[in-house]
């Protein structure tokens, strides 16, 4: 009795079908886009050598965060942190990239030390 009501209403089941299978796609891909966002994202953040990242509190994202200099001082005092160093992130946009994220480092810190700086 199921299957004849299935195929009564022909385009009624194809269309629940396509339905089913664009959810179950769209699943999938943004899971997919999601866990290579996030294995990005902490390949940039852990690509400096740093390990441990202090961001503001109340911030939804690490761009958004602003961490005042003179919590570098007070971090040095901790029990084994040896280095500290301060980045910028900013999000700007070019010609063909409508998002292209930048960070700004300073060239003596250690966080930029494993890059080779051209210019």
């Amino acid at each position: 009795m199921i299957f004849k009501n299935l195929w009564r209403r022909k385009t009624r089941t194809l269309l629940t079908l396509i339905g089913v299978a664009i959810g179950v796609m769209a699943v999938v891909v943004l899971g997919a886009f999601a866990e290579g966002f996030i294995n990005s994202y902490s390949t940039v953040l852990t690509s400096s050598g740093a390990d441990i990242i202090v961001t503001q509190s109340d911030a939804a994202d690490i761009i958004l965060s602003a961490v005042d200099d003179a919590v570098g001082p007070q971090l040095l005092t901790i029990s084994g942190v040896t280095k500290v160093s301060g980045v910028l992130l900013g999000i700007v946009t070019a010609p063909d990239v409508p998002y292209f994220v930048i960070f700004g480092m300073d060239p003596k810190e250690f966080g930029i030390a494993h890059y080779k700086v051209i210019e």
